[in-house]
């Protein structure tokens, strides 16, 4: 093919983990954290943003971290939860702090480690191992702290794991020490909760947790609105409504819908160009968020969700009935949809779906599953013939 392809500026995205180019800001949590971080005994110096898949956590732990050094005076490390954390820390802190410590202190001097891209050397007359990370990170952290350099410590997509755990008792250690670090977390809200039972990290039970709600529509619109108008696309206004309120406020599919339509490469859009936006994006998010999530959910959190089917909200007693299980046990798997994401509580012993377009999703999979166990027995019925 000799197609000629031109680069084309989409000011939206539908990457986890980067922010988009254009984002609905959460200005006001983002302030309060920031605010909080300069006094003394803020209470939001630990503390954990916390939501179902595409809620925009990420989003906001960036826009905390930008906040922060716009502010100067502050070292910060972004760092993924994986098995290679403590290292990933470490090196992001070795690199963020050679503008505030002196090249000759003892310790930023000669020290090496190989990453992808980044490398540098560990003095073996320093006293550290190469390996003992939690032990650098310890030593740099204190070092910027007495010269009075805050240090922001963010960790997203937190689960229970021996690294995280590792560092969270470091960190709880160091806090006693210094009141110039933070530590923010981001996840999925039952993630959260395990790392806290765990068996070394019961100092989070103490933090802060903010758990984000949908965006609000009429921003969405005038978000969208100025978007449009920045790149001359002409655009009904009712058709910018039609496509916010489409969002029901979820982040991912602000973006989604908003990158579909770019991706048309038109000038105007008419109505049909809006459904066909909101279309994609529902795959988008079926693919990208929901069916992620419903890969972690048990047999019996999939067979509630699938009693709720029947109606808009359902009466807690009811799926108890289909079911045939305790009382105790649906409460169980209730509160855990509900710290998931899935749910929520509508009224006392009612709940109803909390996430955009679950019904439809768990119907197509029911659709699906149906259909694929049908052809299965067909096939069997013929092999046995």
């Amino acid at each position: 093919m000799n197609k000629k392809r031109v680069k084309q500026s989409i000011p939206f995205s539908k990457i986890f983990g980067k922010k988009p180019p254009y984002y609905i800001d959460r200005e006001e949590l983002i302030d309060a954290i920031v605010d909080d971080y300069y006094l003394d005994y803020g209470y939001l110096k630990v503390a954990s943003i916390l939501g179902a898949r595409g809620i925009g956590k990420t989003t906001l732990l960036k826009g905390v971290q930008e906040e922060c050094l716009s502010e100067g005076n502050w070292v910060t490390v972004f760092a993924v939860n994986n098995d290679r954390l403590l290292l990933n820390i470490y090196s992001q802190l070795y690199e963020n702090s050679r503008v505030y410590l002196d090249k000759y202190s003892d310790i930023i001097k000669n020290i090496k480690i190989a990453l992808p891209g980044i490398s540098f050397d560990i003095n073996n007359d320093t006293g550290y191992e190469s390996k003992n990370y939690e032990a650098l990170i310890r030593s740099l952290t204190l070092e910027l702290t007495r010269k009075d350099i805050n240090v922001l410590f963010i960790v997203d997509e937190v689960f229970p794991s021996k690294q995280l755990a590792g560092f969270i008792t470091l960190f709880s250690e160091m806090f006693t020490a210094t009141n110039n670090i933070c530590l923010l977390l981001g996840g999925l809200p039952d993630h959260l909760d395990e790392i806290i039972n765990g068996k070394n990290t019961s100092f989070l039970a103490r933090s802060q947790r903010f758990i984000l709600e949908p965006l609000n529509i009429q921003n969405i619109s005038e978000e969208y609105a100025n978007i449009f108008k920045k790149y001359h696309k002409d655009i009904r206004q009712e058709h910018v409504h039609l496509l916010s309120e489409a969002t029901f406020g979820n982040p991912y599919l602000f973006q989604s819908f908003g990158y579909n339509l770019f991706q048309l490469n038109k000038d105007t859009y008419n109505e049909d160009d809006i459904y066909y936006a909101i279309d994609r994006g529902k795959n988008d998010y079926f693919e990208n968020v929901l069916s992620i999530m419903c890969k972690e959910l048990t047999d019996i959190e999939k067979s509630f969700l699938d009693a709720m089917l029947d109606d808009v909200s359902t009466k807690v007693s009811v799926i108890k009935d289909k079911l045939d299980k305790t009382p105790t046990t649906i409460n169980t798997y209730k509160d855990r949809l509900i710290l998931k994401g899935f749910i929520q509580q509508k009224t006392h012993g009612e709940v109803k779906f909390a996430m955009p377009y679950l019904t439809q999703y768990l119907i197509i999979q029911q659709m699906r599953d149906a259909f694929e166990l049908e052809v299965f027995n067909q096939a069997r019925a013929l092999l046995q013939e």
